[in-house]
């Protein structure tokens, strides 16, 4: 995965990440009633720690140091509510591929990078990456794309961030 052939979106407009918006008739006596509409389910980053090194790539939605004794935590959920206590959608399985940054290659969890969702597949999800490594230092190292799928389609790279380990 090159680095630059990834789609990049902003974190916030995270939240206006709609696959589809559909209409039904409403029901009505004998008059035409304007469609009610469904609203479309959105991707919600529920809560997060975040912190920025001194040097992000443009190419990174954020940056976040992390070490041994500070992972970054994330949950995240898809809803039609746009809340992630009620309209949650069907499990869903998400997805986190590691790449580094010098290159953009794909590389698979280590004990010097690793990102795991739990549960997988689920909804609402936590997202935990970390490190072996007890002081993040130097340059952005490692990135990170999250994707999400679920019964009604997928959210591709919705976010795409760098890591300084």
């Amino acid at each position: 995965m090159k680095l630059n052939s990834l789609v990049r979106i902003g974190t916030g407009a995270m939240a206006a990440l709609l696959l589809s918006t559909a209409s039904a008739p409403a029901a009505s006596s004998g008059r035409l009633a304007p469609p009610a509409r469904k609203v479309a389910p959105v991707l919600i980053l529920v809560h997060a720690r975040r912190m920025s090194p001194p040097s992000c790539p443009s190419e990174f939605s954020g940056c976040i140091s992390i070490t041994a004794a500070s992972p970054y935590t994330a949950e995240w959920c898809i809803s039609s509510t746009g809340n992630c206590s009620s309209g949650l959608v069907s499990s869903a399985t998400w997805t986190a591929t590691n790449f580094k940054v010098k290159n953009g290659k794909t590389v698979k969890n280590t004990k010097a990078f690793s990102s795991v969702w739990s549960p997988n597949p689920g909804n609402p999800s936590n997202l935990t990456v970390s490190t072996d490594k007890a002081q993040a230092k130097g340059k952005v190292k490692y990135g990170l794309a999250l994707s999400v799928c679920y019964s009604g389609g997928c959210f591709s790279d919705f976010w795409i961030v760098g890591f300084q380990i």
